[in-house]
């Protein structure tokens, strides 16, 4: 049985992030419908799951966990198309990339220089460096080989100091 306790819980912890999500899938993806439907997909199992869920001290890291899976059967089932380019290993320096955006002088700059950039690139430096995800965790999203997501990684950060400089 539903309780009212179930209702309220839902709505003040988890529909809260509806957005937060949203914004997160569409910088994986760039598509803002497949967003809306991973989000919803999200939103009916942390329905499924909310004894789950209620469990969680951090529940935002939890749906952005149960999106991530969602994406990965998305991406399983229908593979994401992005130009792919075979690049050597190359080693990154993450403190550098992380200074950059921690010394932006406002979130506008840093919007217009992320911008400036290839979508791959952007999208890899805010997952990485916004939602935290390891590169590794970003190549199982994306399908695609882990040194490619590190190179990509590394071409952003190069680009990013490139920028900044002008």
């Amino acid at each position: 049985m539903i309780g009212q306790d179930d209702y309220a819980f839902f709505k003040e912890n988890v529909e809260s992030n509806y957005m937060k999500l949203i914004k997160f899938i569409v910088y994986v993806t760039g598509d803002e419908h497949l967003a809306y439907d991973i989000t919803q997909d999200t939103m009916a199992d942390a329905w499924k799951y909310r004894d789950r869920i209620k469990t969680y001290t951090n529940i935002e890291a939890a749906l952005i966990t149960m999106a991530k899976n969602n994406l990965k059967k998305h991406f399983k089932k229908y593979p994401m198309l992005l130009p792919i380019e075979e690049l050597s290993h190359v080693a990154s320096d993450d403190k550098k990339a992380e200074d950059i955006v921690i010394e932006a002088e406002t979130g506008e700059e840093l919007k217009k220089v992320l911008k400036s950039l290839d979508k791959k690139y952007s999208q890899i430096l805010i997952l990485h460096h916004y939602y935290k995800l390891p590169l590794k965790e970003i190549a199982k999203i994306y399908g695609k080989n882990y040194n490619t997501v590190l190179s990509w990684h590394v071409r952003a950060v190069k680009k990013l100091k490139e920028k900044r400089r002008s």
